[in-house]
């Protein structure tokens, strides 16, 4: 199980590192870009919570008190409601993209 919460948090940390950086930037970037910075924050989120989901199964499968598992779900939700609110933010920023495409796209 220690390996798989070394690489736990190294997921973490790389998706962290991922969502720091773009909430820095946001406001000075063009929608186009905060897509394209989003994806790539999506890819870490997916490798992250596959990783948030093995170390799971791991904590029941062992004997691991129920205040230990308890507390590691807790932490783990904590990093996968960052990537749900910014995955609604992806969502919102792709359906504006696509009306401004299609407005455009209408106009000319």
């Amino acid at each position: 199980m220690e390996i798989a919460k070394k690489n736990r948090a190294h997921q973490r940390r790389l998706f962290t590192k991922a969502c720091n950086e773009f909430d820095a930037k946001e406001a000075g970037l063009e929608t186009s870009d905060k897509l394209i910075k989003l994806k790539i924050i999506e890819k870490k989120a997916i490798l992250m919570i596959n990783v948030e989901e093995n170390v799971k199964q791991l904590l029941f499968s062992e004997n691991v008190a129920d205040a230990v598992i308890n507390k590691e779900i807790d932490d783990s939700e904590s990093y996968i409601d960052r990537w749900r609110l910014l995955q609604f933010k992806l969502l919102h920023l792709s359906v504006s993209e696509r009306e401004e495409v299609s407005s455009n796209c209408s106009v000319s």
